[in-house]
């Protein structure tokens, strides 16, 4: 009797799949803090094993640092989506930053996981604070050539 063949499954987009990972850890993340999201946890909210998700990132630092940068990055197109349409006031500017924080709040785990590492962060020479400045930079930077375009 001939065995009967399935089709393959399609693979999944790497880019897809990272990004599931840094989604699922940024509740984890803010849920549980950086100490108690573990790799299992994170492993077990995105159906793959501890190795599979430090096949993306390769420990939890670095999966830290991808979820900083993923939502920075989204923040970024966001932001410079806005403000390049059109010169802006600066009340609409303003509003435009409002609505961000709203559509922010529509990711709690990402709100709790900066107050958390915020929080944690005592030293301005931490990578994480180092982070949040650049960011903070960055959006100053954003906002001002928005104001003199």
């Amino acid at each position: 009797m001939a065995k009967s063949i399935s089709p393959a499954k399609p693979k999944r987009v790497r880019r897809d799949r990272k990004d599931e990972i840094l989604e699922k850890a940024t509740a984890l993340f803010g849920e549980y803090g950086f100490q108690g999201a573990t790799l299992a946890r994170i492993a077990e909210a995105t159906g793959l094993t501890e190795p599979g998700v430090l096949h993306y990132f390769p420990s939890k630092v670095h999966l830290l640092q991808g979820v900083l940068e993923y939502h920075d990055r989204k923040e970024v197109e966001r932001y410079s989506g806005m403000l390049q349409k059109e010169k802006k006031s600066v009340f609409e500017i303003l509003k435009l930053h409002e609505g961000v924080l709203i559509e922010e709040q529509k990711t709690p785990g990402l709100i709790q996981l900066f107050v958390v590492l915020v929080g944690k962060a005592s030293e301005a020479t931490t990578p994480l604070m180092i982070f949040l400045w650049s960011v903070t930079a960055a959006c100053a930077r954003c906002m001002w050539s928005s104001f003199c375009a």
